[in-house]
């Protein structure tokens, strides 16, 4: 009997520290993930720094899409940008509709920095660092909010939260131009999902009694040979 609950404490000790073990190896691997995504993004910024705003593939279809919802808008009219990062698009879109007011958010207070340093900022622009999951405005503060390939890089642990933040600061229009998981290409839904930065989300859970959808439509199709992109459309009640 005694020998039995040797064997079985050993048991127990070798489970914890193979657990142990692993935990602490997904930890490594997760932080040389983290790294190496730091590194190719501050690459990113230096180069993306030097060039004007990209208006090729579906970054054309996305303004297009934005310019005809700006237009019909009322002047003082606020919009809020999700994930703005060095801010080129964003001031494009002020430098054209000078009676709005925009605001464009960044967790990285670095990029913000690049942004204003390397850019003539419009008048109507603003920038804030902040979390998309605790957002620093009051409810129904925009007429607008849009994020253009920015929510996918949520974790999925915090997008719910996230939904709720946009419906909470949103007064009429929510605009989420992003990669839809259920038309992804299997070659492009595997990249997503083995991605470290790059997350599978259901945008159409954002929807509830006081969020009504306006449409959802391929922006960017496969057939393009870029990846796909679907606009997300919503009209907060």
């Amino acid at each position: 009997m005694g020998k039995v609950i040797v064997g079985i404490k050993t048991l127990i000790i070798v489970a914890v520290n193979l657990t142990g073990y692993l935990f602490l190896k997904r930890k490594v691997i997760d932080l040389k993930k983290e790294r190496m995504f730091e590194d190719f993004y501050q690459g990113q910024i230096t180069e993306h720094i030097k060039v004007p705003p990209n208006f090729e593939n579906h970054y054309g279809k996305s303004r297009d899409y934005l310019m005809d919802v700006f237009k019909k808008m009322e002047p003082g009219s606020n919009v809020l940008e999700l994930g703005c990062y060095l801010s080129k698009r964003l001031n494009w879109f002020a430098e054209k509709n000078p009676d709005l007011l925009f605001t464009g958010i960044d967790l990285s207070m670095k990029t913000l920095s690049l942004a204003k340093d390397n850019n003539e900022l419009m008048p109507n622009v603003r920038l804030v660092a902040a979390d998309f999951s605790n957002l620093p405005f009051k409810t129904g503060k925009f007429d607008a909010v849009f994020s253009h390939l920015a929510l996918y890089h949520v974790p999925y642990s915090h997008i719910e939260n996230v939904f709720k933040e946009i419906r909470r600061i949103s007064k009429k229009d929510i605009i989420m131009i992003e990669p839809f998981h259920k038309v992804l290409p299997l070659k492009q839904k595997i990249l997503l999902m083995s991605s470290p930065d790059k997350h599978t989300h259901d945008y159409r859970k954002i929807e509830n009694d006081d969020v009504d959808r306006k449409e959802i439509r391929p922006l960017f199709d496969a057939s393009s040979g870029y990846h796909p992109i679907t606009v997300f459309h919503y009209l907060k009640k």
